[in-house]
């Protein structure tokens, strides 16, 4: 199996070549070559060089690849758009599928090891953030939006947080309430690919035209338009 994944929905964007295949490693472990998109420069203007550099680095031939996996939402929605049209651009050239991953499972993958029950927040501005529960299996529960007071005020001792939002609300973190490593906060491409791996072996494609970023949300300019904003 061979996928790319395209993580674009924070500030800095990432990228990951994953490869299984039955002599790479023992049990045909997953190796993954992860790239990371240059801070400072929009996602818009290094997606695509950093894209072509990371398949010439594989060596790969466009048609075998199997799937290409897109961090489809939440997150920003220019981020989101730039990801997913990338992605849909990259599997139609290819000739595959696509895998759609929700961000704030991704950073529930990550943050794996705090333990417990817990959250993964992601700002949604407007003093809201896209949050949702972890269990303490570590399955993450459904995407809401919600005020960050009311988050806040609701979390109980003993949860623990992740998600890149933390660093700006952690000062405020009820007593009790611990914080996932920081190395876990931020979405990343490669486990964007390890957790599209077992859905591209199960056959669980969309088709490039059929892929839309997740927004969970209208944008200000939209809810303006249908008399829910402020005037």
């Amino acid at each position: 199996m061979k996928l790319i994944a395209i993580e674009t929905s924070e500030r800095v964007g990432s990228l990951c070549a994953l490869s299984i295949e039955s002599g790479d490693g023992p049990g045909g472990e997953p190796v993954a070559i992860p790239a990371s998109l240059p801070a400072g420069v929009r996602s818009a203007q290094s997606l695509a060089p950093c894209l072509k550099e990371l398949i010439e680095k594989t060596s790969w031939p466009l048609a075998e690849l199997d799937a290409v996996a897109v961090s489809s939402g939440p997150g920003s929605f220019t981020g989101l758009r730039i990801g997913v049209t990338a992605a849909k651009m990259l599997a139609y050239a290819a000739g595959c599928g696509v895998v759609e991953v929700n961000t704030l499972h991704a950073i529930a993958a990550q943050s794996g090891g705090a333990g417990g029950p817990g959250w993964v927040v992601m700002d949604a501005q407007r003093n809201e953030l896209f949050a949702a529960p972890v269990d303490a299996d570590g399955a993450c529960g459904e995407v809401a939006v919600l005020p960050a007071s009311k988050w806040l005020s609701e979390l109980s001792p003993g949860v623990w947080v992740s998600g890149p939002v933390v660093r700006k609300l952690r000062s405020e973190l009820p007593q009790g309430v611990s914080v996932a490593e920081e190395s876990s906060w931020a979405p990343q491409a490669e486990t964007i690919a390890r957790l599209a791996a077992p859905r591209v072996a199960a056959g669980e494609l969309a088709a490039a035209t059929e892929v839309l970023p997740r927004y969970f949300r209208l944008s200000a300019a939209e809810e303006k338009r249908l008399g829910q904003g402020a005037p």
